[in-house]
């Protein structure tokens, strides 16, 4: 748990300390553990999936700040960013 704090603090210069939930998934993206302070301590979650695989952003290198909904999408199996971009209005004449 120290190990994931300290990587929070040093790789993205956040405060591990905050009311905020960090996010972790492993390299065969079947498994991720959450970190999370409270009023005493750290509280680790750690999650592996039977079957199928996390839609995680793996080209982003940087912390994401999500919201409760999009959290709640991705533990249902929903990506973090969409998969279809928006379209962009040209000239058409």
């Amino acid at each position: 748990m120290d190990g994931l704090a300290t990587f929070v603090k040093e790789e993205f210069d956040l405060d591990p300390f905050n009311n905020a939930l960090f996010l972790f998934c492993g390299t065969k993206m079947d498994r991720f553990k959450a970190l999370v302070w409270e009023s005493d301590g750290f509280l680790l979650f750690y999650k592996r999936l039977e079957n199928g695989r996390l839609l995680w952003p793996r080209k982003d290198s940087a912390a994401k700040l999500i919201t409760q909904t999009q959290l709640k999408r991705f533990l249902q199996g929903f990506p973090l960013s969409p998969s279809v971009q928006p379209a962009t209005i040209g000239a058409w004449y």
